[in-house]
């Protein structure tokens, strides 16, 4: 008899599995909207840990309210490029090749998610501090891109060496190298005097 019991359960479990039995399917979609071929040369790369601080001073009925600071610390890497489609022009003088190429311009930050950290460092029971870390969200990508409007000039240096070195690889293919000739390169918003060249 306890046989049977245990037998007559176990066919239940088993039927109770089959009559609730969950498929799953997962379709993705996607849309090509426009593709658009672009010919950039990266030329520096660019790793931070940037961090924001953010503070709401208020002020009610004339009174001073606490002031609510919060922090943005983001790990972030910036990538630098030239466009190879436009404005570049060669000219020897000298013994020099003067390589006149278009201003830096950069990708959209690339934001390391899982090290991204919102802090209160400064609170205050008189005001919301979820209001500040949510604008400071919102906020954030805005502050990354004028970030690095601001590094074209911490890797100014590194791009044009880049650039020479790739100006110097492609001249000696293409031209069976020119051992005497130096290579100089100017960025479009750089002063256009050669007198440095001379």
């Amino acid at each position: 008899m306890w046989i049977f019991n245990t037998y007559y359960l176990t066919k239940q479990a088993s039927s109770l599995e089959d009559l609730f039995r969950e498929n799953i399917e997962y379709r993705f979609y996607s849309y090509a909207t426009q593709i658009v071929g672009k010919q950039r040369l990266q030329v520096a790369k660019l790793q931070q840990v940037e961090v924001f601080e953010r503070t709401s001073q208020l002020k009610a009925f004339w009174i001073d309210l606490p002031s609510v600071v919060v922090k943005a610390t983001v790990p972030v890497e910036y990538s630098f490029f030239v466009d190879m489609n436009q404005g570049w022009k060669f000219r020897l003088i000298d013994d020099v090749v003067l390589v006149d190429v278009p201003g830096l311009t950069n990708s959209t930050p690339a934001v390391d998610i899982g090290k991204l950290r919102f802090d209160v460092v400064k609170g205050s029971i008189f005001r919301s501090e979820s209001e500040s870390l949510e604008k400071i969200q919102k906020e954030l990508m805005g502050l990354l891109v004028e970030k690095s409007i601001e590094h074209r000039t911490v890797v100014r240096e590194q791009a044009r060496t880049s650039i020479e070195q790739f100006v110097g690889g492609w001249l000696s293919q293409v031209t069976g190298g020119l051992p005497s000739a130096k290579i100089r390169v100017r960025f479009a918003d750089e002063a256009t005097t050669e007198k440095g060249l001379q």
